[in-house]
């Protein structure tokens, strides 16, 4: 036999002997159980349990935020309801506001710079408590004397109203000269006679939105007087209207 094939087949039979070697050592390779179905749904309990868990700890740490967010000002539901009703009811400063009801002759002083001459209009006003006492709502016609333009009618609307959850006096005003809507805030003196209101409302000398002020003036039961300031051409604060009431 050719030294060739003798070399082949010595090769080969020592191949088949460490295959058989490397078997001897391994053994019968394992085969993993098959799982029961009993087993199956315990896994599939202790997941499901597991995520409830996972939910319930996560709802308890946000309400705990909730809580520890709100401190003092959370309150029981009865007391929270309690000051609801207290706070909707209408108190002494609602009857001060009965004491601007009534048909009113407005005489109407328009100024258009500092020092200048005011321009004086006739109107009329009227002023009722609405919403059982709770505020008072005063429309006012007349009309206003437009350069190159002469006469146009002239109507507009307050609102007037006291929060008492914010203790403090607020007014809304409207009109047909405008789209807009002026608001202000404001508080009574001592003896009940001024009422001293601010806001930030559109200055059509300035064409941008400025500081604005009313003061109100219960001179007697049957006059009053209104005053409305806001920054002029130069940016200083000027009267641009004054307004005297007498009952009718």
């Amino acid at each position: 036999m050719p030294n060739l094939m003798k070399r082949s087949l010595l090769a080969l039979a020592c191949a088949g002997l460490s295959a058989s070697v490397l078997i001897a050592q391994s053994g019968t390779p394992s085969v993993p159980p098959v799982p029961t179905k009993d087993a199956i749904n315990q896994h599939s309990k202790d997941a499901i349990d597991k995520a409830k868990k996972h939910a319930e700890d996560a709802m308890k740490s946000a309400t705990d935020a909730a809580k520890n967010a709100a401190g003092d000002h959370a309150m029981p539901d009865e007391a929270m309801m309690a000051e609801m009703m207290k706070a909707m009811q209408p108190g002494a400063m609602h009857e001060w506001l009965k004491k601007w009801e009534g048909n009113w002759d407005l005489t109407v002083k328009s100024f258009s710079s500092p020092g200048a001459e005011p321009e004086v209009m006739k109107m009329t006003g009227i002023s009722a408590m609405s919403m059982g006492g709770r505020y008072i709502v005063e429309k006012v016609s007349g009309d206003l004397e437009i350069p190159g333009m002469g006469k146009m009618p002239f109507e507009g609307e307050s609102v007037m109203g006291y929060d008492n959850a914010q203790k403090k006096f607020f007014s809304t005003w409207r009109d047909n000269m405008s789209t807009g809507l002026m608001i202000e805030t404001g508080t009574v003196d001592a003896a009940g006679k001024v009422l001293t209101s601010e806001g930030e409302n559109w200055n059509m000398h300035l064409n941008a939105v400025t500081k604005s002020k009313s003061v109100a003036t219960l001179v007697d039961d049957n006059h009053r007087t209104l005053e409305m300031w806001a920054p002029g051409p130069d940016g200083k604060m000027m009267k641009h209207m004054e307004i005297h009431y007498t009952r009718k």
